[in-house]
């Protein structure tokens, strides 16, 4: 009986470590793709986007995905600007970091909230250099919606930062505070 209950032992540990190993992921910034719908910023005219270093407010090793699911090979704020600066060149717009000698049309700044497998959030304000035109913060959240079953865990996370760049590409009142 002593040799049935050892074999049982090793393998529960077995699938337990292989759960966990399949559970984890690492993945590049440059893996993570771009949208390929259209968008409400490319109707707008050429604008220049300066943009402030993120911050991650969660907290935590920034280059940890929520729930030690995985890491990335770069800080989680620098991977959702870089989301965002893509979009908007998708869309035909100048991308800069910002310094006191660049003269863009907008400045950006973030704060990233929540980074996970299945949920990317972010509070974002974009100021006019023009003081009267003012600023605007908003709140994106992507996240992975239906059924995953057999996507890895990369596709997962691409999926939820597309879905926070759509939701901020899609933006009416960004877009027409962008328009101003």
């Amino acid at each position: 009986m002593k040799p049935y209950k050892t074999y049982l032992f090793i393998l529960a540990a077995a699938v337990v470590v292989i759960a966990v190993l399949a559970g984890c992921f690492n993945m590049k910034a440059s893996e993570i793709s771009t949208l390929k719908t259209g968008s409400p910023l490319k109707g707008l005219p050429l604008k220049t986007f300066a943009f402030k270093e993120f911050k991650d407010a969660r907290r935590t090793d920034p280059y940890q995905v929520w729930g030690g699911y995985g890491k990335l090979d770069q800080p989680a704020a620098y991977v959702v600007a870089m989301v965002i600066r893509k979009e908007l060149e998708r869309n035909g717009h100048r991308c800069i970091a910002y310094s006191g000698q660049s003269s863009p049309d907008f400045i950006i700044e973030g704060s990233v909230s929540t980074y996970s497998v299945l949920v990317v959030g972010v509070k974002m304000t974009v100021s006019s250099v023009s003081p009267e035109k003012g600023m605007i913060t908003k709140t994106y959240e992507g996240e992975v919606r239906g059924s995953y079953n057999g996507y890895t865990w990369n596709t997962k996370f691409n999926h939820a930062l597309l879905a926070m760049a759509k939701e901020m590409s899609t933006d009416l009142d960004l877009i027409a505070f962008l328009e101003k």
